[in-house]
């Protein structure tokens, strides 16, 4: 765009107005750029703000021969929603691996108790066990389903007659549920 040719030497040159108007040009389409790749409107405000802030440290390295402007900030914005998204995953990564070894060690526990021994792994079984007894009754049949007889996410959806989409949010929001309670309530034992 011709017209943003001056207002990008402005900016270049200092000028917090210059840039401010190139925001004002450029704000909603790097919103919904953002908001194809991260469903959270406020997370996608973030990162939208982020890569404005992004844009002025770097804006001296600039080069119009390169990109037009509005390329330049979308590969910007690209790198902010990677660098969350990334992080996003590794974060659940690890809050999945905490699950499934608490997981894991419940099922130990059951099939000791089986066999008549009961041994608890430092209270952990225990917490875990009393905190699946406190999830509303549909939540706790879909973890049971997922996490105790290995169904698929796609059969809890055909025998529940729920979408896949909201098997799987019922199941993040399950296991946020428990690894707090299983927190608290090992650390109210602790105490």
């Amino acid at each position: 765009m011709e017209e943003e040719a001056p207002l990008i030497d402005q900016a270049k040159a200092g000028s917090v107005d210059a840039f401010t108007s190139l925001v004002g040009i450029y704000q909603a389409r790097i919103r919904a750029f953002l908001a194809r790749y991260v469903r959270d409107p406020h997370v996608s405000d973030d990162l939208a703000q982020e890569t404005f802030f992004s844009a002025f440290r770097s804006l001296a390295t600039y080069d119009p021969g390169m990109a037009p402007f509005g390329v330049w900030l979308l590969g910007i914005a690209r790198n902010s929603a990677l660098v969350f998204l990334r992080g996003k995953t590794r974060q659940r990564n690890v809050e999945a691996a905490a699950l499934e070894s608490a997981l894991a060690g419940w099922k130990a526990q059951r099939l000791e108790s089986a066999g008549g021994s009961a041994l608890r792994e430092h209270g952990r079984t225990d917490a875990l066990e009393k905190c699946l007894a406190s999830l509303p009754s549909q939540s706790a049949e879909i973890v049971q389903n997922f996490y105790f007889r290995g169904s698929r996410i796609a059969e809890i959806a055909r025998t529940t007659g729920k979408r896949e989409d909201l098997i799987r949010k019922s199941l993040q929001r399950s296991r946020q549920a428990l690894r707090d309670c299983v927190r608290r309530r090992l650390a109210l034992e602790g105490s």
